[in-house]
């Protein structure tokens, strides 16, 4: 069985060489040395290599990264397994629609406004008061405690680009899941400057099936900021800090993601061939009667 890891960080070498010790064949495929062919045939290379070709190939790389990923998926998914669909991917990478999705289904979540015009900014900003956090559409974001240091933030903004305005929460502590299938693999709190493995209680189990409501992905991590007693998504993505999670809990995070990818493909092959059997034996059975 082969499997594809696209990848934008040399941080996956840990996930490349553990994969090897489940599949048959593995190839990293940097983001950024992907081609794309459209027109009659849609493929997606890696050098000469088509990744129509394995069995699985596996994104880690954060939804906000960018459409060419959303692409190769939206190619791939009707010639090999994906761990996450192109439209969910789609979804976690934009979070005015991730936010949507998870109000939905009854999360509670930070109180956040999308603006695409610096002039809607400064308007809407008015009303939320100093200070305020900047976030661009890559995930990276800017404290704002004045006037001054606002405009010089949203100059670097164009017009059309989105930027979510945010307020800041004091966390009681932030807590860390990576969540593999239905199993919350390995659970990290920070409390300010400190981590430590924790348990998982009902409150958190019960917001990890609602997650999985709203975006249908084999794993995703999610962190949560608690407040006295209330749990608050803060976000969803798809690339694993897996050497963290591994210190911090003392886990092996990378193997129980792999193997559960390769389970799942060989039950669903399974269940295709057991379907084309009970097909040919019903159609058999039919022409004996007759």
């Amino acid at each position: 069985m082969k499997i594809a890891i696209i990848g934008s960080t040399e941080n996956n070498k840990p996930v490349v060489e553990e994969a090897g010790k489940v599949f048959d064949e593995v190839l990293y495929v940097p983001l950024n040395a992907i081609k794309l062919e459209v027109g009659e045939d849609q493929k997606v290379l890696y050098k000469d290599i088509d990744l129509s070709t394995f069995d699985i190939v596996l994104p880690l790389v954060n939804g906000s990264s960018n459409e060419i990923l959303y692409l190769c998926l939206n190619i791939l998914e009707n010639s090999v397994y994906l761990p996450i669909s192109s439209e969910d991917f789609f979804i976690i990478g934009k979070k005015c629609l991730l936010m949507k999705k998870l109000i939905d289904q009854g999360l509670k979540v930070r109180k956040s406004v999308f603006l695409a015009s610096n002039r809607t900014s400064r308007m809407i900003i008015e009303s939320l008061k100093f200070p305020i956090i900047i976030r661009s559409s890559s995930g990276k974001r800017v404290k704002v405690t004045n006037k001054e240091t606002l405009d010089n933030v949203l100059s670097l903004f164009r017009a059309g680009n989105v930027r979510t305005l945010e307020k800041p929460i004091e966390a009681q502590s932030v807590i860390w899941l990576f969540v593999v299938g239905n199993e919350i693999i390995a659970s990290y709190e920070q409390v300010g400057e400190d981590l430590r493995s924790i348990g998982v209680n009902g409150d958190l189990t019960s917001s990890i099936y609602s997650i999985q409501k709203a975006i249908n992905s084999d794993f995703f991590v999610v962190n949560f900021i608690r407040k006295k007693n209330s749990l608050i998504v803060n976000d969803v993505f798809l690339s694993p800090n897996f050497s963290l999670f591994n210190e911090v809990t003392g886990k092996n995070t990378i193997s129980p993601l792999l193997v559960y990818l390769k389970k799942k493909l060989e039950y669903e092959r399974i269940g295709v061939i057991t379907s084309i059997f009970n097909s040919v034996h019903g159609f058999l059975k039919g022409l004996v009667k007759s």
